[in-house]
Formats: structure tokens, C-alpha cells, sequence
């Protein structure tokens, strides 16, 4: 997730460091405007979004109408006014590709591995057509598929924090929000996820790894 500011030349900035707006030719965003004083404000990036630091400025600093008197953080959709001119503030979600890695810890096949990505889900068997090829008898010719989903929009478990969907990432404290869909393919002897059987069921990214049993 980035915050994007465009300006009053219709140009975009997208904040990804700390910047200092101003009149000054220096500042990382000129605005030539003589009612915005030489080093205006700042902007960096913060924890769900963009923190705004009015830098004592003559005419001040106003974010949706209010005088900036402390800093605050910028989601999205705010409107920046210095001087004359208006800043719009936008969040733009950036669905980054995702993968997830499949590795078999135990067994015959130990060391095999596989990554699932957003492109298609993968299949794990012992058939020749297997993405994830295993040669254990106990194993079906097509076992199970898993794919990725990505999560709704929703609060993080760990910070709290709200995502949106598409986020691949928590945009307060950076966690993976990817999850896996395992679905049994009519096997034989069934997988397990943290023990229990699936057909199917989501397992989210960092829990125990589908079981051919």
C-alpha cells in the first residue's frame, strides 16, 4: 500500500520516504505559491498510511478543512491545503505477486518442493501430471490441489490494523496476508491440515502443511 498525493499540476508523488514540501526550489515537492512558506510541511511514510508534520509554517497547514496542529497519519482520500492550493492524498493498493513454497519435511520424498503462485493452483500426486510429484504408494495418482486466495477486507489478528482486499501484506505491521486453499481430489487416504481432514479448507499462510496420511 503507497499513499499518493497529486498536486495542484495534476503531477503524482508517491510517498515512499520522508519529504519536505515547500516554496523552496530544495524541497522534494515545490509549490510555487507565495503564500506557502519556504519549508511547508513534511510527509513520510507510517504504519497504515503517510504521517503529516506541519513545519511551522506562516499560514499553516489545514487537512480537510482543519488546522494541522499535530502529526497525522494519512489513510487515503484526505484533501491537503497550503497556502492557495489544494493536495489530494490517495491509497493505492499494490497487489504484489504473492507465492507460497511447499516443501515435503518428511517421508521419501523429503526435500521436494513446489511454489504456489497467484498464476494457477498446483497439484500434488503421484501421477505423471502431478505439479508436485511424490512417490510415495500411499500417495494417489491426484491427491490434492492448493491454491492461493487472497483475504477479504478485514482487521489484522496481529496489529489490528485494516487491509483491504488485495493486500497481500498488512499494512500496519507487514505480515503476509496470503492464505492457502487445500482441496482433496477424492483420494484414497484423505489430507490432513493441523490433523483434522479437508475438502476443502483454507489453512493461512505459517500453519502446519497439508498431511497425505
Amino acid at each position: 500500500m503507497t499513499i499518493r498525493l497529486t498536486l495542484p499540476t495534476s503531477d503524482s508523488v508517491d510517498v515512499d520516504r520522508t519529504m519536505i514540501v515547500g516554496r523552496l526550489p530544495e524541497c522534494d515537492v515545490v509549490i510555487a505559491d507565495v503564500l506557502v512558506s519556504g519549508n511547508h510541511f513534511e510527509i513520510g511514510p507510517a504504519p497504515g498510511g503517510a504521517q503529516i508534520v506541519d513545519l511551522q509554517s506562516s499560514n499553516g497547514t489545514f487537512v480537510n478543512g482543519e488546522r494541522l496542529i499535530a502529526p497525522r497519519v494519512l489513510t487515503g482520500g484526505e484533501e491537503i491545503a497550503v497556502g492557495s492550493q489544494k493536495i489530494m492524498v490517495e491509497r493505492v493498493v499494490q497487489a504484489a505477486p504473492a507465492d507460497l513454497r511447499l516443501v515435503v519435511r518428511v517421508g521419501i520424498d523429503t526435500g521436494i518442493a513446489a511454489r504456489i503462485t497467484d498464476a494457477a493452483p498446483i497439484m500434488i500426486g503421484r501421477g505423471d501430471d502431478a505439479d508436485l510429484k511424490l512417490s510415495d504408494p500411499l500417495v494417489s495418482a491426484r491427491h490434492c490441489q492448493v491454491a492461493l486466495v487472497r483475504p477479504p477486507a478485514g482487521p489484522c489478528p496481529h496489529c489490528g490494523m485494516l487491509s483491504q482486499p488485495g493486500d497481500a501484506h498488512c499494512v500496519g505491521c507487514g505480515r503476509a496476508r496470503i492464505a492457502a486453499e487445500v482441496e482433496d481430489l477424492g483420494s484414497a487416504n484423505g489430507v490432513l491440515v493441523d490433523g483434522s481432514p479437508v475438502n476443502p479448507q483454507v489453512t493461512t499462510c505459517g500453519r502446519v502443511p497439508p498431511r497425505m496420511r
